[in-house]
């Protein structure tokens, strides 16, 4: 990649060098915490982590890398460029290791490249540097580094979609386009839901740069064009494979038995509640409805979700029912209780939709907004629980929990300013994040902090430059 942006390559290399360092301090006490309080099953070679979703990611890449063979439809295969060599070469707890060597590498371009990105979107002084050293210093994406998921390069390749992007429209470069169409494929190829912000890179394409629509037209076929290419190359293979139309990934219910249709059911009927589906989270509805034993009381969550059919005591009979469904060893018991829970769910979502209209349109979508933007803890980073943790641990932790709150506040903040002002380009940039946040919260649901990690770098972004911008025009007013 060819750097370009007022600094110079030398004061980039000393960046550069600077980031490194402070992501590799904080690498090695987090690898630390990971050794210390994970899970001994959970860590390979000391520095690579294995979460609940690692297997479902490397089986199919580890199948591919000694047999040819990719067998899923229920992961797409975005890691294999990176996974397959390593594991073909040295094997597979070797392959571990360097995947989260090359995530950790990706990680370190990927905030220098994000500094740049964001002096040519906001052009403030200073912005450059706030960025690269608040976003070197954030723990809330660089914890997936540690990882064996898709987070961290799906993460990583989405800023250099972007890098490219803003060099294409500075520079009118159409290779720099075509580079961004590259590392956007590869971003979808690990988070499906990141083929929602094609439109918004068109949107950046047709407010950065004055053409006309003809020259339009074509940069957005050319950005198109390897998503398009590598998502029909996908979608023939599945089809020629089973016979089935998949572009991105089998429905969940086809790939995992522990999604049973009872167990969407009832996510669903908790999402049109507004409520977080997150059954391993303590204290939840979600938790309380996948308990091991039926509840003979409700949490505080029903007396608000009731309708004209189903009062508190038809939620409690709705979690027996559950349970008896998870737990019987009767057959015919089990069947009843699954047809129960299927069409009580879908009733008292229906009645609830209908009686409750603006809740669930409006009032809900804001709740499970502020839920994902603004949680009220900090998961995944490890660790002890809080009360056991000594004064650094809590002051990480604690420390982290305020930047994260601080980096939604101040990015949501700024989108409406920029609403207001009519800046373009930089709101179709603030659409980056938004897309994020609308489709997997507002809309989906999925209010899952792991969901969040595309969104922390983008708002960062916002956060710094505002600062910035309001540092900036009370400098100018005490100089007037």
């Amino acid at each position: 990649m060819q750097l370009s942006s007022p600094h110079t390559r030398s004061y980039y290399i000393k960046w550069l060098l600077i980031i490194l360092g402070v992501k590799l301090m904080m690498f090695v006490y987090f690898t630390v915490q990971f050794n210390r309080h994970a899970r001994e099953s959970q860590i390979h070679s000391v520095i690579a982590v294995a979460m609940g979703d690692t297997r479902n990611y490397y089986e199919p890449a580890e199948i591919f890398a000694h047999q040819g063979f990719y067998p899923s439809m229920c992961r797409m295969p975005g890691l294999l460029p990176v996974y397959v060599p390593f594991s073909f070469l040295f094997g597979q707890e070797t392959a571990f290791v360097c995947v989260v060597v090359v995530q950790f590498l990706l990680s370190v371009l990927s905030v220098l490249l994000l500094a740049i990105i964001a002096t040519r979107i906001f052009p403030y002084k200073y912005v450059f540097e706030g960025t690269a050293l608040l976003y070197a210093l954030s723990s809330f994406v660089s914890i997936w580094d540690h990882t064996l998921m898709s987070d961290s390069l799906a993460t990583s390749s989405l800023i250099f979609s972007v890098y490219s992007l803003t060099s294409f429209i500075k520079e009118g470069k159409r290779k720099q386009l075509l580079l961004a169409g590259v590392w956007f494929t590869w971003s979808v190829f690990m988070r499906q839901i990141a083929v929602a912000l094609l439109p918004v890179f068109f949107a950046m394409i047709i407010f950065g740069r004055k053409e006309n629509w003809k020259i339009h037209f074509k940069n957005i076929v050319t950005i198109s064009l390897p998503v398009v290419i590598a998502i029909g190359m996908w979608t023939y293979r599945n089809y020629k494979l089973e016979h089935v139309f998949v572009p991105f990934i089998k429905p969940v219910a086809d790939c995992y038995h522990t999604y049973s249709p009872q167990f969407l059911a009832v996510n669903e009927l908790l999402i049109a509640w507004g409520e977080d589906i997150q059954y391993w989270i303590p204290n939840t509805p979600a938790h309380w409805f996948n308990a091991a034993k039926p509840q003979t009381q409700s949490l505080a969550f029903a007396s608000s979700k009731t309708s004209s059919i189903c009062p508190v005591d038809s939620i409690i009979q709705l979690q027996n029912d559950y349970v008896t469904f998870k737990t019987s060893y009767d057959v015919e018991e089990k069947r009843m209780a699954g047809e129960r829970v299927l069409n009580n769910s879908k009733l008292y979502k229906s009645t609830y939709i209908k009686e409750n209209t603006l809740d669930y349109y409006l009032l809900n979508r804001l709740v499970m907004f502020k839920r994902f933007v603004f949680p009220d803890r900090l998961d995944n980073m490890p660790g002890p629980a809080f009360q056991e943790m000594n004064f650094i641990q809590k002051v990480f932790k604690m420390g982290y929990y305020l930047l994260l709150l601080l980096v939604g506040f101040f990015g949501v903040i700024y989108s409406f300013f920029l609403l207001i002002k009519r800046r373009w380009l930089q709101l179709s940039f603030a659409a980056i994040p938004w897309a994020f946040i609308i489709l997997l919260a507002m809309y989906f649901g999925f209010i899952e902090q792991r969901y969040l990690v595309p969104v922390y770098p983008f708002f960062l972004v916002m956060m710094v430059a505002m600062l910035f911008e309001v540092a900036g025009v009370i400098a100018r007013r005490r100089g007037a």
